[in-house]
């Protein structure tokens, strides 16, 4: 039973190192560098210690995190309204976005509603031209989702 847990063991830190290695390219000296960590040359403590770094800079440096994983957040785009424009810079718009949403709703309901009651129910337009041209799944998607869209010429 002991070599049982032990060979399963090995096999999960041997997968845990190619799931490593598939991530990154490699666990080359570069990103061990980058992680602030010395590799060992033993591919299962090289896989455990590359983790361990990996998520700590995750949870302490997003930032650096997303330079070196080559990761780019998705921008968020918001409505401009009463009391918001957006600056383009996501920190600052997204608390203020959240303040002058809450601000419109305290100080004028009537304009709030027309501007978020109807925000996901908005009409997409197609062109007659457009809809011709679609696949019949879609087609009967559009027709049969009539508060969805709207027919145009």
């Amino acid at each position: 039973m002991k070599k049982i847990l032990l060979l399963f063991s090995l096999f999960t830190l041997g997968a845990l190192y190619n799931s490593v290695q598939a991530q990154t390219g490699t666990t080359d000296d570069a990103t061990a560098e980058a992680l602030g960590i010395t590799l060992t040359g033993d591919p299962i403590q090289d896989a455990v210690i590359y983790d361990q770094a990996k998520t700590q800079l995750e949870q302490n440096d997003p930032t650096k995190y997303q330079q070196i994983f080559k990761i780019t957040p998705k921008p968020v785009t918001y409505i401009t309204f009463p009391g918001f424009t957006p600056t383009g810079n996501a920190t600052q718009d997204a608390a203020n976005y959240k303040q002058a949403k809450e601000d419109l709703y305290n100080n004028n309901p009537t304009l709030y509603q027309q501007y978020f009651s109807n925000q996901s129910t908005k009409k997409h337009h197609i062109s007659t031209a457009e809809y011709n041209t679609m696949p019949l799944h879609k087609q009967q998607h559009i027709d049969n989702n009539p508060q969805l869209y709207q027919m145009v010429d």
